[in-house]
């Protein structure tokens, strides 16, 4: 029943959301927009395009257009920090690389060549006043995982600066990259539940401090599209995972990437 009430509720609003989303792109080709307005605008487009995403495999179990909008979230990310890089602006709030998110949209497309690009133009050192420490390590261990390089003693030493952050309090992200990179099954099925016990925590929390429940937000809260970044990354190095989980399901899972009609 859920499920049908989300896809009546994606149906009436795919058309008007899908405008506001278009608005939002065309605004980030705006010559005259400031770069920090452009930061803000490409979080908010590609947060958009996630859920516009969502809808399309709920409403219509349309996986091209799942994929094709996921990779869209992807190349505005990459857009965005390559203007960051042609212009030398390093220290932009919106350019850490602790905004992950449109990186993992194009890793849960299985868009992999695009994940690959979007962390050659992101930062590699923390910054401080615009990041918490552990969402700097965990991109960091996340890049390294998509592009399959980093010395192990870089590895370690992420790792480390990542459990001084969480200061003895557990981490599922932790626990995934590390047993994703030293390929240990066992541990990655139970670190990967941990991951979606956790996501599921934090719903129940927001929906304990009334957060507004709109379209994009459900859509968001029935599609775990981190999580499903992760899987991706498990069959990458090997792993076996189950075809079906929580907020992950398999109709959402894409082995191969799908080719994005030029405009």
């Amino acid at each position: 029943m859920r499920q049908v009430q989300a896809a009546m509720t994606f149906s009436d609003v795919g058309l008007p959301f899908s405008f506001e989303t278009a608005v939002l792109l065309e605004n980030l080709e705006d010559p005259e927009i400031t770069i920090a307005d452009l930061g803000e605008l490409s979080l908010n487009a590609s947060s958009k395009l996630r859920s516009l995403a969502i809808m399309a495999l709920l409403s219509k179990g349309d996986r091209i257009l799942f994929a094709h909008n996921l990779t869209r979230s992807g190349r505005v990310r990459l857009s965005y920090l390559d203007r960051l890089r042609r212009e030398r602006l390093e220290d932009e709030h919106h350019g850490v690389s602790g905004r992950i998110d449109g990186l993992l949209d194009a890793v849960a497309a299985s868009d992999l060549d695009l994940a690959r690009k979007i962390v050659a133009a992101s930062r590699t050192s923390w910054l401080e006043e615009s990041e918490y420490l552990e969402d700097y390590c965990y991109a960091q261990l996340v890049h390294r995982l998509v592009t399959g390089e980093g010395e192990l003693g870089s590895v370690e030493a992420l790792t480390r600066q990542f459990e001084g952050a969480l200061d003895g309090q557990p981490s599922a992200r932790l626990e995934v990259c590390q047993t994703l990179r030293n390929r240990d099954q066992s541990g990655f099925d139970e670190a990967f539940d941990a991951l979606i016990r956790g996501r599921q925590a934090q719903i129940e929390a927001d929906k304990a401090r009334f957060q507004q429940e709109e379209a994009d937000i459900m859509a968001q809260r029935l599609i775990f599209v981190e999580g499903l970044a992760v899987l991706r990354l498990a069959t990458l190095y090997g792993l076996r995972t189950e075809s079906e989980y929580l907020f992950c399901p398999s109709l959402a899972r894409l082995t191969e990437p799908v080719a994005l009609p030029e405009l």
